[in-house]
């Protein structure tokens, strides 16, 4: 497929054309492949045509939601009773809320859930609030935990905790999730653990959990780069 876009330009990188047939035949055959030989058909993870773009917005968008309705297609065909999980990762840096929107008014609440896990990254006007997920679609409320200022000592949880509030009432809500990339650990998410049973969670206490002795000084760390960050943010 031709993109407008300079990232995985590379011949490897690049995506077969989706809308030939035979393209999407072959991938369903990897799909088949992995059922047999590692697992069962009883939950599919899709993410789109992800980081890639191609043409101008309208183009893309179209194109976008185009490919995600022919993959559906196949798997509604093979797998009918199998729920789709749509990752959010694309709709959170590439697309605008009302795109994300329209996407939704596409797709069958009955069989497919969105996977959001950009809680703790995602803007203040791009979001799965903006996108009428609460109440309206079902959904997975989760925390990416893959990005390289989380190498350090910082999570924000007075984000977090905002955007945790429209969860607590939402029966569309279906669980929280943890997407941990394992290079980039953060031991702090143990927050989201907590959240997801309803108990409130302290830095102070985890810091006394879990550092001994040197609890203070830790929670000190943390507050300080916890205040820089919000302090360069404001400022940029």
């Amino acid at each position: 497929m031709v993109q407008s876009s300079n990232n995985y330009d590379h011949p490897e990188q690049q995506v077969w054309d989706c809308d030939d047939e035979k393209n999407v035949e072959h991938y369903m055959e990897l799909t088949r492949a992995h059922i047999k030989h590692y697992g069962k058909g009883e939950l599919f993870h899709m993410i789109g045509l992800a980081e890639w773009v191609f043409g101008s917005p309208e183009e893309n968008l179209a194109t976008k939601i185009r490919v995600m309705k022919t993959f559906i297609r196949h798997l509604r065909r093979e797998y009918p009773d199998a729920p789709l999980l749509i990752a959010s990762w694309d709709f959170m840096f590439r697309w605008k809320a009302p795109e994300v929107r329209k996407l939704l008014a596409e797709l069958d609440p009955a069989d497919t859930v969105i996977l959001d896990y950009t809680t703790d990254s995602g803007s203040y006007s791009n979001n799965f609030v903006n996108w009428n997920l609460p109440h309206h679609f079902p959904w997975i409320f989760g925390i990416f935990q893959a990005y390289e200022p989380q190498n350090d000592l910082f999570f924000n949880f007075d984000r977090a905790e905002e955007m945790y509030i429209p969860v607590q009432d939402d029966p569309m809500c279906r669980g929280m999730v943890i997407w941990s990339e394992n290079s980039h650990s953060n031991p702090l998410l143990e927050y989201l653990a907590k959240r997801s049973v309803d108990e409130p969670f302290s830095l102070g206490q985890f810091c006394a959990n879990h550092c001994g002795d040197r609890a203070a000084a830790m929670e000190g760390l943390w507050e300080i780069r916890i205040n820089f960050s919000i302090f360069f943010r404001k400022s940029t």
